[in-house]
């Protein structure tokens, strides 16, 4: 069945139209502004704080240290398109480490190439290489930790997995979570004493990290914090986590990830010759890891779908493991890109506040589908709030959004 696959040209179509979208949506946009999320801004203002002041005050709790320095100098030195370009770096960075990483359990290049499509396809992972927001950020590092550590190399995998959870907190757990299963892997005790130090290392130069962010807390582990959804009960809480975990891949993308999922239970029902070998089997729990973990950290947390990126590289992963027809791969790239540009809904939320610049608080639900902008189309045809709302959070914004971010002179 793969050689018949093989040689079917669509496949080959669809795989080289995806990053055609990605890079078509970047040049449309990157010139012109820094993308419709507040904490883009969040991060510039960060650093002309930094500037300004001398001192450190977070975009968020945690904020991001190194994206919030990265992104303000590139913004200073090109304007948008600097700092858009580091998330698009990212993003690509993101995808050579998944190869290398998908690479030994899947021989076939197309099957591969598919693979990596879903991932770049999916609109939240293509907004987010786009815009100068960091959700793209910490997963090279991460994935590139995660390499190193099957090389055998804790050492550097632990400094990788401490950057990681320096651009974003939740890949801290991730990182411990990967040393230690290393750590008990591993058979002999000099390799182990290894591993434990590399642990150990990751703590400290992670602890090392968040030093400023504590500092700017007074001192106290207030920055640990987080800004949950307004609270309305379990049964709201709850179908807010799963009404936004299906919007992850879309209304139709989601069916077509139901019909691979119960591929999945076949395929172990029927035993995969291979399936019980060792590195496919540490692969296997590193994907279901990461996407377990996501899924409890956004049900603890259900505020942006973005923070199940992750979780996305992680199926991909799945579908090679479980060797997924690239029909229906295929058919979950379809459905991605469309979700993009147009996304079918089956609610309508009303808000506390019509203002467009006025926080959203949901008040209402019904059930009403209708068709509304996919997830990128409001950024590609500049109708979010950016520049309405978004500029007058900076210390000093530029004349436009296109010019390059000012440098507040230094009180």
């Amino acid at each position: 069945m793969r050689t018949i696959e093989r040689l079917n040209p669509l496949s080959y179509v669809i795989i080289a139209i995806v990053p055609i979208c990605v890079l078509v949506s970047f040049l449309a946009t990157a010139f012109y502004r820094y993308g419709g999320n507040p904490n883009n801004y969040g991060m510039l203002l960060a650093w002309q704080t930094m500037i300004r002041d001398g001192v450190y005050l977070p975009s968020r709790f945690q904020g991001n240290l190194p994206s919030e320095i990265i992104l303000g100098n590139l913004a200073h030195a090109f304007g948008p398109i600097g700092a858009n370009s580091f998330s698009l770096l990212c993003a690509i960075a993101a995808l050579i480490l998944t190869y290398l990483i998908f690479r030994p359990f899947e021989r076939d290049r197309l099957t591969l190439g598919l693979a990596l499509a879903a991932i770049l396809a999916n609109p939240y992972f293509a907004l987010s290489s786009i815009i100068a927001m960091d959700y793209v950020h910490p997963i090279p590092a991460f994935l590139g930790g995660v390499l190193l550590l099957q090389r055998r190399l804790p050492v550097l995998a632990a400094i990788l997995f401490a950057l990681a959870g320096a651009m974003r907190l939740s890949y801290a757990p991730m990182g411990l979570m990967a040393l230690g299963y290393a750590l008990v892997m591993t058979p002999d005790r000099p390799s182990r004493m290894i591993v434990a130090q590399s642990t150990a290392a990751f703590l400290v130069l992670l602890g090392y990290m968040y030093v400023p962010a504590f500092i700017s807390a007074h001192l106290t582990l207030s920055f640990l914090g987080n800004a949950p959804p307004v609270w309305d009960g379990w049964f709201g809480w709850i179908a807010r986590w799963i009404y936004k975990t299906i919007y992850l891949y879309g209304l139709l993308g989601s069916l077509v990830v139901a019909f691979i999922v119960a591929g999945f239970f076949l395929t172990s029902m029927r035993g995969a010759p291979d399936e019980g070998r060792g590195a496919r089997r540490q692969f296997l729990y590193l994907c279901i890891g990461v996407i377990v973990f996501h899924l409890l950290l956004f049900f603890y947390l259900p505020v942006r779908i973005e923070y199940l990126i992750p979780a996305v590289i992680a199926f991909s992963g799945l579908m090679i493991y479980y060797k997924t027809s690239q029909w229906l791969m295929m058919a979950l790239i379809v459905a991605e890109l469309s979700y993009a540009f147009v996304s079918v809904e089956v609610l309508r939320i009303d808000h506390l506040n019509s203002a467009p610049c006025a926080p959203v608080v949901p008040t209402a639900v019904k059930f009403a589908p209708h068709f509304a902008p996919g997830v990128i189309w409001n950024e590609l045809t500049g109708t979010t709030n950016e520049v309405a709302c978004l500029p007058r959070m900076l210390l000093e914004p530029s004349e436009t959004l296109g010019d390059r971010l000012p440098k507040p002179a230094r009180r």
